[in-house]
This record gives structure tokens, C-alpha cells and sequence, in this order.
């Protein structure tokens, strides 16, 4: 395990910078001392920076296209992944999606087969999917989530104070800066317009309605869950997942690893909860941990984190990869608009095929072009496809398939991700090379997946590390350093 530590002593590192004997006046003359917040906001951490090959586009118009008239509002109830949380045993439970999709004697098979696997790998000490490793992934997955609705006069921390007011850019870089401090990687933020109504879910995962009403608060009975009528302003948010343990693909590792961020985020949401509440303003949360009444990726999308990769469950990130978690908390603290990206992502995606050929279910696209048409799934070949909505043209994967390789691995699949070209550590110079001839000549894409071999990319875990336990970083993001004064990692 040599190789992952550095033999420079604190001493040394800091003789390096020159300030050794120098005494602590000159270490705190290059320290950032922070007065007030709007010393905070004013400093790097509340400006927002994108590598030069990232262009942004005019609101609205991303790398895919999209038909609003097409659309229509999704039905948590009958999402693949979504519609597996409405019973006790999560996707095992009958009534789920998956297995009235598929039929339930074949996905009990499917379940009785994973559940096999899992205890004789245990037993036998499968690295991977020993004990501990089990245990890694219990200790990361998600606790009790905080109150759906937070209206500022339940705030006791504002009690009697006068409402923040500023400007949209000036409280955008404040929430920034609040959001990174409580945990957060990145924020994007934005209005979302009469056009984006069509991103609500219609119904919850506990068969409630999901309506708008003249209403002074949020809440739920029951029979409706309830969104005010407001101008609502979005804010997107990204939480760094560990790029090596994704290289598992699946098993207890990457499951621990997709876990973590929802054990992150309801700090999170709790933070920003009461952080814009004392400001003055509302906030509308997750009922669930897993979900709220908005598809967090479409708002990664819209407002700049990331592109939509060929597989259309997730996106890819230029700055962070295809390994983030997103996350979504709506407030009527009016906020900057952040705009959609073009980083050559999407046309990548186009040639690389990569996370496609190495898919168990063979359930992502092999097309040239990305197209309207949503495909029936080979699993379910008669099934209606009301499990995904119409309006996108993008490679549709097969989730059917995809949901009956995550019963399979028992703990869920991230093959994709995890194989990913962009799913790599980006310090190196060459990565940094091949991002920018992505973004700016797509003619060199299919040299550049032929090529990924050379540049360090679909390394295995075993080549990253031995063991999670032999390592002295957090396991989320290894291949980055914390960063207290912001309370992320950096990359």
C-alpha cells in the first residue's frame, strides 16, 4: 500500500510554500478568514468556474433533443425503480413494477437465485462480498428524512428577523456557498417554467396524487400530497460517489458506494432546509429519501451539471464524470439561472458504445443515432412502456432488463457507470486532453475509446487498491482530498 501514500512530512510540504520559521502571521496572511457570509460568498468558493471547452447554451436547449408536446407528466407508480418502493420488500415486493412488469414466477426465480448467491459468497469469502463488505454497504445506506415541506415560519432560528433580500446571482452564490459547506460537491439553480411543470411526478410512492393548490403550506393526508402554487426556483445538486468502488460494477461495493449519497443528502436537506428558512423563504423537499416529486436528473440536465450519456438512466458530468449522485430541492428564494452544457458528451456517446458492450442484460442501445421511438423491452416484449415517458430523443435503454440485472446482482448494477470512459481520475494532464478533443473535434471520438486503454481508463479495483479497509481515505471519492472549509472533496 506504499504506492497510495507520499513520503512528504507536514514539515517539508511546508518549508515548500516558505512559510517555515516565517512564524503564523505569514500562514494566515494566505488563509481565508471569513468575517460575515458575504465575505464567504465574495471568496472562490461561491464563483462557479467551467473549463474552457464547456460552452453554454441559451436556457432550455440541451445536447438532446426534447418535445415538450410529446411529454407528458411521468407516474412514480409505475417507474421501474420508483415503482419499487411502494412496498415493504422495496423491488422484491410483488406489486413493484419490475415484477408485475415481468411476471412473478420469473422474478421470484430471479430473487431466490440472487439470495443463493449472496450467502454462498459470503460463506465462501468471495472478495467483495465478504461480511465486512455487507457491512460497509448496511452502515451506508439511508436514515429517517426530514419534513417534506419547510415554510420560514416554522423556523425558530429566524424568529423574528427581517427576510434576506438580494439579488438573484448574489443569493444563488450563497446558497452555493452554504451548499458546499454542508457537504454538497456543486449546485445549478434555476427557475422552472410553465414548459418544466411537465417534470412533476403525478402520483407518489404511497399512491398519492400529486396537485397544486392555492394553499399556504406543503402537506400530505390522506388522499393528495400538496404543492403550493408558487413560482418555484430549483436547486440542483451533485454528491460526489466513489469512482473505484463503481469499477466493482456490482456487489456490496458499489452498492455501499450508490448508497452513501443518500445518507449524505438528508444532512443536506436538512441543512438547506433551515439555512433558506431563516433567510425567509420555502422549501420543498424528498417525502422519500430516494425520491422527491421531481426527476433529479432532468434538473442536472437543464441547469448544466452534466450531459445525458447513452444509457438514459444517467448523465455524465465533464467536471466529475459519470459516478454522481443528483439530487434536486425546490424554494421560492428567487435564484440565477444556470444554463445547459455542451461538452461534446452526448456525441461521444454516439460512437464509444462502451458501457453497451459491457451490459450483462445487453439492454443499452447499440444505435448510430439517438432517436424518438421507445422500444418495447425484449424482457417484457408485450408490457406497455409506461414505465418511461415519451418526448426525448435519446438512446432508450431497456429497463426491464436493466431492473432484472439489478435483482440479479441482489445488490444492484452500476456495470455502466463504472466502465465508463469518463469515469475516471482526472488530476492526470492527458485527461484533461482528451475532455477538451471531445468537447471541440468529435472526429478523433472512436480513436479516443480505442485509446482509453493507454490512459489509465476501466482500470479493475484490485489494480486501484487491495481493500477498502486498508485504506486511510474516506471511501467516497478516494481518488480526491476532503476539503473542510468547503465540506466537500476537490477533485
Amino acid at each position: 500500500m506504499t504506492r497510495f501514500h507520499s513520503t512528504l512530512n507536514r514539515r517539508d510540504f511546508m518549508k515548500g510554500l516558505g512559510v517555515v520559521g516565517a512564524g503564523l502571521g505569514v500562514t494566515s496572511a494566505s488563509a481565508p478568514i471569513f468575517h460575515d457570509l458575504d465575505e464567504m460568498v465574495s471568496s472562490p468558493t461561491g464563483i462557479s468556474k467551467r473549463p474552457w471547452w464547456v460552452r453554454e447554451n441559451d436556457p432550455g436547449k440541451l445536447t438532446v433533443d426534447y418535445d415538450w408536446a410529446l411529454m407528458k407528466n411521468p407516474d412514480q407508480m409505475l417507474t421501474m425503480h420508483g415503482g419499487g418502493f411502494r412496498g415493504a420488500g422495496l423491488f422484491r415486493d410483488s406489486t413493484s413494477t419490475w415484477r408485475q412488469t415481468i411476471g412473478l414466477e420469473k422474478s421470484q426465480g430471479i430473487i431466490d437465485k440472487s439470495d443463493k448467491a449472496l450467502h454462498d459468497n459470503a460463506a465462501n469469502n468471495q472478495p467483495g462480498w465478504q461480511v465486512r463488505d455487507l457491512a460497509l454497504t448496511s452502515g451506508s445506506i439511508w436514515l429517517e428524512m426530514p419534513p417534506y415541506y419547510h415554510a420560514a415560519s416554522n423556523d425558530q432560528a429566524r424568529q423574528n428577523n427581517p427576510k434576506w433580500e438580494g439579488t438573484p446571482e448574489e443569493a444563488a452564490k450563497m446558497v452555493r456557498a452554504a451548499s458546499r459547506f454542508y457537504g454538497a460537491a456543486d449546485i445549478r439553480t434555476g427557475e422552472l417554467t410553465s414548459q418544466e411543470s411537465k417534470l412533476f411526478l403525478t402520483r407518489d410512492l404511497h399512491d398519492l396524487p400529486i396537485v397544486f393548490e392555492d394553499s399556504p403550506i406543503g402537506y400530505a393526508d390522506s388522499s393528495k400530497r400538496v404543492i403550493p402554487n408558487r413560482k418555484w426556483y430549483e436547486i440542483s445538486i451533485t454528491i460526489h460517489m466513489s469512482k473505484e468502488l463503481f469499477r466493482y460494477g456490482e456487489g456490496p461495493m458499489r452498492a455501499a458506494a450508490n448508497h452513501s449519497r443518500y445518507r449524505q443528502w438528508r444532512t443536506i436537506q436538512i441543512a438547506l432546509m433551515n439555512f433558506i428558512g431563516t433567510l425567509g423563504y420555502e422549501t420543498l423537499g424528498y417525502y422519500e429519501l430516494p425520491y422527491g416529486v421531481i426527476p433529479a436528473q432532468a434538473g442536472a440536465l437543464l441547469f448544466g451539471h452534466a450531459e445525458i450519456a447513452r444509457n438514459d438512466n444517467f448523465c455524465i458530468s465533464p467536471d466529475w464524470g459519470s459516478v454522481q449522485g443528483y439530487f434536486t430541492l425546490l424554494t421560492t428564494l428567487p435564484l440565477a439561472q444556470s444554463k445547459p452544457i455542451d461538452a461534446g458528451i452526448s456525441r461521444f456517446c454516439n460512437t464509444c458504445k462502451k458501457c453497451a458492450e459491457s451490459c450483462p442484460q445487453q439492454c443499452i442501445s447499440y444505435d448510430n443515432e439517438p432517436s424518438w421511438d421507445i422500444p418495447n423491452s425484449k424482457a417484457a416484449p408485450s408490457a406497455p412502456t409506461s414505465y418511461t415517458t415519451p418526448g426525448k430523443k435519446t438512446f432508450h435503454t431497456d429497463s426491464v432488463a436493466c431492473m432484472s440485472q439489478w435483482m440479479i446482482d441482489g445488490n444492484g448494477c452500476g456495470i455502466c457507470m463504472g466502465n465508463c470512459v469518463f469515469n475516471v481520475n482526472s488530476k492526470a494532464m492527458i485527461h484533461q486532453i482528451v475532455k477538451q478533443t471531445v468537447s471541440s473535434m468529435p472526429i478523433f471520438n472512436p480513436l479516443l475509446k480505442q485509446a482509453d486503454m493507454f490512459f489509465g481508463y476501466g482500470l479493475t479495483p484490485e489494480e486501484e487498491f487491495e481493500n477498502w479497509w486498508d485504506l486511510d481515505l474516506p471511501i467516497l471519492g478516494t481518488d480526491s482530498t476532503y476539503n473542510s472549509t468547503v465540506g466537500g472533496y476537490n477533485k
